[in-house]
């Protein structure tokens, strides 16, 4: 372990005095590492926001970790010498005023406040996925395994019951419930008797740094149940571990002990940030969903009537009555028609396009107001409504093991109450998009099988979501990433303001990694996966040739990212009919990335031991740009000696949450001089996945790889220009192929 000390200035503002911290790592540090630490303690020392950007491979969350516990352990230590000094001096306990004794102001201060009084800032970490969460976890037992922390997980990870986990949703969580309830869940148990001191002292974190898989393999062998115990550990430890829907979703915040103010919060791959916070402030009905929350209307009205006739056990009867069910019933099918109705009557208009005779509505934030006040469902009214709501959805779980029927795994009745209810409590109009348009998905409705209309309501303003946690008073944001850049456009969408941020240079030198534009392919046919080319043999046939010629010089592992699925698959597809994927595993052993979480585990495991086994030949992996390949995985060293991007993954432009978004910020920008344009937005939401999938290539100083740009969009000057900074001067661009082969080999020499 390296130590180092790293001071922050004083400013005269925020800072009165400059502040010595000092810093354990686990390795020597780079330059930019220290760098890096130094932006993140002034953010901190300052309580102000901070935008770090650092190459993939840079060490980011090590310096994340130190420097966030080195800050948080050290303002500790001042809130007790401050405590001990203020009782001391008789200015420390509530009861100082009445001490004409003087006796000690330390007998006046209670438990309850010198805990509160001394407590340090907690840091909660939040990445994307719980895979992304356990990595930094491993991290932390490496660096300082006596830390205090917790790891919060859903119960489908940390719950060590085979049976609960194999449920989804409400379902999954009544479940849990009902054993905790009767006591049957002998994890819990273990964790309730040992808080309660049954079975003698009990240390929350007497076992240090674990990960959700180490509890679970515990309480699976009688030990206590991961769920709960993470959530009890909130209270006392210094560093929460959480997926990023953990802090932005309100309703899970609500139900976690945490003390927010002054609280640092950590967004690790923060560059999905900005979806992120969208799409937890979003909400889509499909006709589909509303057709299951009136059979579980339907549902709740037979259930109650058939308990009431019965034994009447287990269900709230007093609450509301089976008549009261059934009007919630005719209420979501007014609602139903509603809906199709508006979407009828858009497909009469003028060159209106349509889909199974369904136009599209659109209309601002207050419009989803106007369709609920048809139904009478207004501010007076909502309460009402979304408790009777809750009330059916329960019943319907309730008396599940009364009717002896399986229950929805998902609750659509419940998603419909929160959503009725978050938009009347929090009333932003100003920031959402109502649409009301065609579901292409074919189902069963209420009453007869059709196409039905989806009912959108669309939130373009992701600061939205992280006012809630600034309003309770936390102390910085330090949002880090390898992709960023442009941070101007990215502190506009948040709606904070960033004086702290740092764009970090890699740690290899210029030679260690080989970078080419390619605009043609070995049969000279120009490379371009634009929507106007990609479906062409001719396409298809050059950009196999293309990974073909590449595969044969690139030793080890290889990554060829596509801009989707569908690119990949048509591609993949087209190259088996003609015995181009023959060709190519000759060369490589191939492996195309499922979209299915299981399946893909199974493959990445394939690949590795392809690597392991085949040195001689290598691995291909084809995968996906925002694919679960192209972030959050290690491939260091011959796991991936080269990338080849086949394509620019820009968002579908047809796409309506596409189009409505690009309108929304270009009427922004006119109206009050938003930071960037719908174009603008289109174009770096694109160069940021590029990046993040080209930032495999390297993941340490000692690394080496290239990277091929395999389409002729890349030779434009604006698009290189928005490449990551460190590859920048490495990419030249090749209008001969030939050209790139030469330099691929002489790299690999």
């Amino acid at each position: 372990m390296h130590s180092y000390t790293i001071t922050v200035p004083a400013d005269g503002v925020k800072i009165a005095h400059k502040r010595a911290f000092t810093v354990d790592f686990p390795f020597e540090a780079y330059d930019n590492q220290l760098v890096f630490m130094e932006k993140a303690l002034l953010a901190m020392c300052r309580g102000e926001h901070a935008l770090l950007e650092s190459p993939t491979g840079t060490g980011k969350t090590l310096c994340l970790l130190a420097s966030a516990l080195a800050f948080v352990r050290s303002e500790g230590r001042a809130r007790k010498r401050k405590f001990r000094e203020e009782v001391r001096d008789g200015r420390g306990g509530a009861g100082d005023a009445d001490d004409v004794a003087g006796t000690s102001g330390r007998e006046f201060v209670d438990d309850v406040e010198k805990k509160e009084r001394t407590r340090a800032p907690v840091i909660v970490y939040a990445t994307r996925t719980h895979s992304q969460v356990d990595q930094v976890v491993r991290e932390l037992k490496l660096f300082d395994s006596t830390t205090r922390a917790t790891t919060l997980a859903s119960r489908r990870h940390a719950c060590a019951r085979d049976d609960v986990r194999a449920l989804n949703g409400t379902e999954q969580k009544n479940r849990c419930a009902k054993l905790v309830q009767q006591q049957k869940c002998g994890a819990k148990v273990t964790l309730d008797r040992a808080l309660q001191g049954r079975d003698g002292r009990f240390d929350l974190f007497s076992d240090g740094v674990q990960d959700i898989e180490d509890l679970v393999s515990k309480a699976k062998a009688r030990g206590p149940c991961p769920f709960y115990l993470a959530r009890t550990k909130c209270a006392e430890a210094e560093i929460i571990f959480m997926p990023y829907n953990y802090l932005l979703d309100e309703s899970v915040r609500k139900g976690l002990e945490i003390a927010w103010e002054n609280a640092v919060i950590i967004v690790d791959e923060a560059h999905n940030l900005e979806s992120s916070a969208s799409d937890s402030m979003s909400y889509s009905l499909t006709a589909a969903k509303l057709a299951k929350a009136i059979k579980e209307s339907e549902r709740a009205y037979e259930t109650k009537l058939t308990l009431e006739d019965t034994s009447g056990e287990g269900i709230d009867a007093a609450a509301f009555k089976g008549e009261d069910f059934k009007m919630l019933t005719g209420v979501l099918v007014q609602l139903e028609g509603l809906l199709d109705s508006i979407c009828r009557e858009a497909a009469k208009a003028p060159n209106a396009k349509h889909e199974g005779g369904l136009g599209e509505r659109i209309g601002d934030g207050a419009f989803i107001y106007v369709i609920l006040a048809e139904l009478n469902i207004t501010a007076d009214t909502y309460e009402h409504i979304t408790k009777l709501i809750k009330s059916a959805s329960r019943t319907v779980q309730l008396g599940s093991d009364f009717m002896a029927q399986p229950t929805q795994n998902e609750t659509p009745l419940m998603e419909i109450g929160n959503f009725i209810e978050r938009i009347f409590v929090h009333r932003y109009e100003q920031y959402f998009v109502t649409r009301l348009g065609p579901d292409m998905e074919k189902f069963k409705t209420s009453n007869r099988a059709r196409a039905g209309p989806t009912l959108s309501y669309w939130c373009f303003f992701p600061g939205l979501c992280l006012k809630a946690l600034i309003d309770k008073g936390v102390g910085t944001f330090l949002l880090a990433s390898g992709t960023l850049s442009p941070m101007e456009s990215f502190a506009s969408e948040l709606a904070l303001d960033f004086p702290v941020r740092l764009e970090n240079p890699h740690v290899i030198k210029r030679n260690q990694v080989w970078g080419g534009v390619v605009t043609h392919g070995p049969n000279n046919g120009v490379l371009n996966s634009s929507f106007r080319f990609r479906d062409t043999r001719e396409y298809k046939t050059e950009i196999g040739s293309v990974i073909l010629s590449t595969a044969r010089i690139v030793p080890d592992g290889l990554l060829v990212f596509f801009p989707s699925y569908g690119v990949m698959h048509s591609c993949v597809n087209h190259w088996r009919s003609t015995g181009l994927w023959n060709q190519l595993e000759t060369n490589k052993t191939c492996l195309v990335e499922p979209s299915n979480a299981d399946e893909f585990h199974a493959c990445y495991d394939s690949y590795n031991k392809a690597l392991e086994e085949d040195s001689r030949r290598g691995a291909a992996f084809f995968a996906v740009c925002r694919g679960k390949l192209s972030e959050g995985i290690d491939f260091a060293d011959k796991a991936c000696r080269g990338v080849i991007l086949t394509g620019i993954p820009y968002a579908g432009a047809k796409d309506p949450l596409v189009m409505h978004k690009r309108t929304y910020l270009d009427k922004r920008k006119a109206d009050n001089g938003g930071a960037y344009s719908g174009n603008e937005w289109y174009s770096q939401t694109a160069m940021r996945a590029v990046n993040q999938a080209l930032g495999r290539v390297i993941r340490h100083k000692d690394d080496f790889g290239a990277v091929i740009l395999a389409d002729e969009r890349f030779a434009n000057e604006n698009a290189r220009n928005q490449l990551s900074l460190w590859l920048r001067p490495s990419v030249q661009v090749h209008s001969v192929f030939h050209s790139a082969v030469h330099g691929l080999k002489e790299f690999f020499q």
